[in-house]
């Protein structure tokens, strides 16, 4: 396989890994957990079988939270649980020993809210101080606006924000792994998931190498994107690829545990 491995075999398969210099945007609703999502890439190419030092910006959690969650997702352990107290022997038993494994993790967490020039400055240090093999930045709309181009309309903003951040990834010669909010209006519309559907969406994900939004698989088999819920404690998700400069399209369905795991299926 000529990239790094997700560790998720039917989204390995599809994308022959995650490519050195490649921008992966991926896009959801509020609806759904696109940071237990990225956070479960992150775990698994960072804590897998065959560990890869990962960077993390972390801004919309801080990076305790986000460690914590990370442990509670290998546990099996609701974080919600954990952090109201009421979790069993057994459940902290399990908690203590995803802890252990993740203790030397490579995984270097940045939760500092900024700009996107602070951004790339500390990416770059994670690779020169850490050798990180792949960036997840979650979310996109937590980094800052530039305070050298205050004269520019939300859109250009946004769309100078991904281009620098594809820039960093040629630079780094690392994958980088963007989350991305939505709004309604895309599901809403009843059509496959191309971000030309938004002009804003569209504006973040033009200088994506590849282009995915991830959404609750509770549609038919049309290849129609559905407005989905979050009921019950275990849920499946699609990631809909409908965008790949460099290979194929398709869909990626997963499965989510009470605790945010997920798994192939």
């Amino acid at each position: 396989m000529c990239g790094l491995r997700t560790g998720y075999t039917d989204l390995d398969n599809m994308l022959t890994g995650l490519k050195p210099g490649e921008l992966f945007v991926i896009a959801a609703r509020a609806n759904v957990d696109i940071c237990g999502f990225t956070r479960s890439l992150v775990s698994s190419i960072a804590a897998g079988v065959e560990p890869k030092p990962v960077g993390v910006f972390s801004l919309e959690m801080g990076a305790g939270l986000f460690v914590l969650a990370l442990i509670c997702s290998d546990a099996g352990v609701s974080l919600r649980d954990v952090r109201d107290g009421a979790t069993s022997n057994n459940s902290w038993n399990r908690i203590m020993t995803a802890a252990v494994k993740f203790k030397d993790a490579p995984i270097y967490i940045e939760d500092i809210v900024s700009d996107v020039h602070v951004i790339c400055s500390r990416a770059r240090e994670m690779k020169a101080q850490h050798n990180i093999q792949a960036l997840f930045i979650d979310t996109f709309q937590f980094i800052l606006p530039s305070p050298v181009e205050t004269d520019k309309t939300v859109g250009e903003e946004n769309d100078l924000i991904t281009g620098h951040i594809k820039a960093l990834a040629k630079e780094l010669n690392i994958p980088i792994v963007l989350a991305t909010w939505m709004d309604c209006a895309l599901e809403r519309s009843g059509t496959r998931p191309m971000f030309s559907n938004q002009r804003e969406l569209g504006l973040i994900a033009r200088h994506a190498d590849i282009f995915a939004v991830l959404q609750p698989d509770d549609s038919a088999e049309t290849g129609e994107l559905t407005v989905g819920s979050h009921g019950g404690t275990n849920e499946n998700l699609k990631l809909v690829i409908p965008w790949h400069r460099n290979g194929p399209t398709g869909v990626v369905k997963f499965s989510v545990n009470e605790s945010g795991g997920v798994s192939s299926r």
